[in-house]
C-alpha cells in the first residue's frame, strides 16, 4: 500500500517571504529604512543595515538576531560606499537586493537657492543612490537580483505643500533618482536584475522635522492639504505598517516581473497631482 500523504488544505504553512534572502538597507538607522530593516529581519531575511548615523544604526540592529548587522556609509563618498557594500555583502555570504533610502532634505526658495544647497541635495540623493547601485550591481549581475530606490511624490506636484515650500532642489533630485532608476532597469535587465522606485509619503523623522520648521501658516497650509487631497485619512502614513510591507514584496520573488516602475505609497496624496 503506497504511502499517499496530502497536504492539508486547511494548514497554512509558516514560511517567510525573505527565508535565505541577503539585504542591504542603505539608510536604515531611521524612517522608512528603519521599518525595512526590521520587516526583512522578521520575514527571515539576513540584513544589513548601512547608515552615516553610527549610534541609531546600532539601535535599529540591535535585538535582531545574528542575521542583522550595521556598516557605517556615507553614501556621498564613492570609497566608503563601495568598502561598506563589500563588507556588508562579505558578512552574509552574497547578495540578493538592496534598498536604498538615504537623503535629506531642506528647504529653501528656488531664487535664494546656493551652487553649494544644491550640490549637497544632489550629491546625497542622486550620487549617493547612483554610487550605492553600482557597488551593488557588482555583486548582483552574476546571479540577479533587486534595486530598490526613494522617490517621492513631490517630483509630480513640484512642492510638498504650495507655492511657497521651497522644495524645487528635492524635487529635482528625486525626479533625477526616478529617471535613473528607470534607465538601469534597463541596462541591467539582461543581468537578471529589476530596478524600481517607491515613492514615499510617510510620517518619519524627516517629515518631522519638515513640519517643525514651518512657519504656523506654512503647517496649517499643508495639513490642510493632506486633509484636502489623501483620501486614507487625511495623514501621512506610518512606515512599519505601510511601508514596510510594500519594501518585503518588492525585495521578495513575487515582484519577480515588476521593473521599471514607480510604486506609490502615499495614501492617494498625489493621484490629483
Amino acid at each position: 500500500m503506497s504511502d499517499r500523504r496530502a497536504a492539508d488544505p486547511g494548514k497554512k504553512e509558516n514560511r517567510m517571504l525573505l527565508d535565505g534572502k541577503r539585504l542591504i538597507v542603505v539608510g536604515g538607522a531611521s524612517g522608512a529604512g528603519a521599518a525595512a530593516v526590521r520587516a526583512y529581519a522578521a520575514e527571515g531575511a539576513q540584513v544589513a543595515c548601512l547608515d552615516i548615523n553610527e549610534d541609531l544604526g546600532r539601535k535599529v540592529v540591535a535585538g535582531l538576531g545574528s542575521g542583522a548587522g550595521f556598516f557605517r556609509c556615507d553614501v556621498t563618498q564613492k570609497e566608503i560606499v563601495d568598502e561598506a557594500i563589500d563588507a556588508a555583502v562579505a558578512s552574509m555570504g552574497g547578495l540578493d537586493g538592496v534598498l536604498s533610502t538615504a537623503g535629506i532634505r531642506h528647504e529653501v526658495a528656488a531664487a535664494d537657492l546656493t551652487v553649494e544647497e544644491w550640490e549637497r541635495m544632489f550629491r546625497s540623493h542622486v550620487l549617493g543612490t547612483v554610487l550605492v547601485n553600482q557597488a551593488t550591481f557588482r555583486h548582483l549581475k552574476e546571479r540577479g537580483g533587486k534595486i530598490i530606490n526613494c522617490g517621492s511624490g513631490v517630483t509630480l506636484r513640484g512642492q510638498v505643500h504650495g507655492s511657497q515650500s521651497g522644495d524645487a532642489h528635492y524635487g529635482a533630485a528625486k525626479a533625477a533618482v526616478m529617471v535613473w532608476t528607470k534607465g538601469i532597469a534597463q541596462e541591467w535587465g539582461r543581468y537578471g536584475i529589476t530596478a524600481n522606485t517607491v515613492s514615499l509619503s510617510m510620517d518619519t523623522p524627516m517629515s518631522q522635522q519638515m513640519l517643525a520648521d514651518m512657519s504656523p501658516a506654512d503647517r496649517a497650509r499643508f495639513e490642510e492639504l493632506l486633509r484636502t487631497v489623501l483620501p486614507l485619512g487625511g495623514k501621512l502614513g506610518d512606515a512599519d505598517r505601510d511601508f514596510a510591507p510594500v519594501a518585503v514584496f518588492m525585495a521578495s520573488d513575487m515582484s519577480r516581473f515588476i521593473s521599471g516602475q514607480v510604486i506609490a505609497v502615499n495614501g492617494g496624496l498625489y493621484m490629483f497631482g
